[in-house]
């Protein structure tokens, strides 16, 4: 299926400007084989927003200072297809500005318990700074991912991790992941806890490669609910670590 495309053809981007951190730049509901490519995004609640929709292509964008989110991909009402999203070179940087709680950079799946799932997304590539929660929040519901080469500085974690994998205790699905060859820089937590690098609250998942640094903190932390289910496995290797940081906590 040939997608509809939404791209800027100038030689600057199409800036997209919003007031007040209220509304949304780009916002796509029940849609399927869709490009977002090249537009400068700021000062709405969320930068891109999905909403019940598959087969996207978010790349090259450019979202700064916004209220909430930078990327917010959710599934709500469940569909024959709930798959492939592609999130590359993008630069995401300056979220939470009005609740620092919801300022994740990339966000992937439901909060809520739901019976949809989610799979086949890549995160490449991308820059993401100075955001108020976690830079990649990928939720329970959400498998076959991977997060290769992004580079992430400057994040100010109320909890969980830099990049969370699965952290609520809803049943899970067997989550697939692989982190590889990102860097992770300059992180903290504001709320007296462990600054952590990888949340890891579910299983199947390959850590590899990656760089960290921090003055300290947790390269990974393990959540208790991977006793909870059978995807348990974890395999961490080949990554560099410097600064103060410890390796990880004792699970669980």
């Amino acid at each position: 299926m040939k997608p509809i495309v939404l791209k800027s053809i100038t030689e600057r981007e199409a800036h997209i400007e919003l007031s007040d951190f209220k509304g949304t730049g780009i916002g796509i509901r029940e849609s399927s084989f869709v490009v977002i490519e090249g537009f400068m995004i700021s000062g709405g609640l969320y930068g891109i927003r999905s909403v019940d929709s598959h087969d996207l292509f978010i790349r090259n964008n450019w979202i700064e200072s916004v209220g909430q989110e930078g990327i917010l991909l959710t599934v709500d009402r469940c569909r024959s297809s709930s798959e492939n999203y592609l999130i590359a070179k993008n630069k995401i940087l300056s979220t939470g500005r009005k609740n620092s709680q919801y300022g994740e950079g990339i966000y992937v799946g439901s909060g809520k318990e739901s019976n949809c799932g989610v799979k086949n997304v890549a995160i490449e590539g991308n820059s993401i700074s100075h955001t108020t929660n976690e830079a990649i929040d990928i939720k329970y519901n959400v498998s076959d991912v991977l997060i290769k080469n992004n580079d992430i500085s400057d994040v100010d974690l109320a909890f969980n991790g830099v990049i969370t994998l699965s952290t609520s205790d809803f049943p899970k699905v067997d989550g697939r992941y692989q982190v590889i060859s990102n860097r992770i820089s300059n992180f903290s937590n504001r709320n007296g806890y462990k600054a952590v690098a990888v949340a890891v609250g579910n299983g199947s998942a390959l850590i590899s490669g990656n760089v960290v640094i921090n003055k300290d903190g947790l390269f990974v932390k393990y959540y208790k609910s991977l006793l909870s289910n059978s995807f348990d496995r974890v395999v961490i290797e080949s990554n560099s670590l410097s600064g103060g940081i410890t390796y990880s906590n004792i699970c669980c």
